[in-house]
């Protein structure tokens, strides 16, 4: 399984959704793709130069995804939190 954020100008909420992500894979299962943040982020899979939007990142997650051996992807937008229970 992967799992994909999509993200844009929102480190910390970003980091949030991440850290609640790691509890539940390791860090080599998760996609990052950044859509031309102002930012940095340093594990981003892929970066787009210019800002493309929500559909074009989530079709980029799935192209990343797509190149794994994985059988299943879960996709997030930056400001998702996964909780225990």
């Amino acid at each position: 399984m992967k799992v994909a954020i999509t993200t844009r100008n929102r480190p910390d909420a970003f980091n949030a959704c991440y850290r609640s992500v790691l509890k539940f894979v390791p860090d080599i299962d998760i996609i990052v793709v950044d859509d031309a943040s102002d930012c940095n982020y340093s594990n981003a899979d892929y970066v787009f130069k210019d800002r493309v939007g929500i559909p074009r990142s989530k079709n980029k997650c799935i192209e990343i995804f797509m190149q794994s051996d994985s059988e299943h992807l879960f996709m997030l937008d930056d400001d998702v939190i996964i909780k225990d229970g």
